[in-house]
């Protein structure tokens, strides 16, 4: 799968692993970097490259961090960039939460 146009627009400066993050599309992907390395970044563009080519609805979507803060903060910028895009499908059904939160609700 490659980066939809849209993403390409808004983000054409994106390095070799945030590409692979974006573009993977077999099965679950786990990523594992320090800090300010772009992960919330990548995630983001993942879950809005497979929205955007279809692969999957916000309902089949799961993002995890470990703290509240960090969720919340994945879940403003992936609206913001739905926005920014003018995505128009219903985000309120991804799943964008805590590890601890989301197996308590399982």
């Amino acid at each position: 799968m490659e980066i939809h146009l849209a993403l390409l627009q808004e983000y054409p400066h994106l390095n070799s692993a945030q590409t692979g993050i974006i573009c993977h599309d077999e099965g679950p992907l786990l990523v594992i970097a320090g800090p300010g390395s772009g992960k919330t970044l990548s995630m983001i563009l993942r879950a809005m490259n497979l929205l955007l080519h279809e692969r999957a609805k916000p309902e089949e979507i799961v993002l995890c961090t470990f703290t509240e803060k960090a969720a919340h903060e994945m879940q403003n910028r992936i609206a913001a960039l739905a926005q920014k895009i003018h995505y128009s499908g219903d985000l309120s059904y991804l799943r964008i939460d805590t590890i601890h939160s989301i197996c308590n609700q399982l």
